[in-house]
């Protein structure tokens, strides 16, 4: 592996790290003012219950 190669993969975990960090914050944010998430899967609206949301997986608890 070159060093830009490195440098890229640092990159890669950086930016990463960065949108876990914005999804845990938007979700306790979500709870905070008892509001759903709101996201789009397969072209329909879907409103989740944040407090159903796994944080650390990413995924909805059912």
């Amino acid at each position: 592996m070159d060093e830009n190669e490195a440098t890229l993969r640092e990159m890669e975990k950086k930016i990463a790290k960065g949108l876990r960090e914005s999804f845990r914050k938007m979700v306790e944010f979500k709870r905070y003012k008892k509001s759903p998430v709101v996201v789009s899967k397969k072209g329909k609206i879907i409103y989740l219950d944040p407090f159903k949301i796994d944080i650390e997986k990413g995924e909805e608890n059912q």
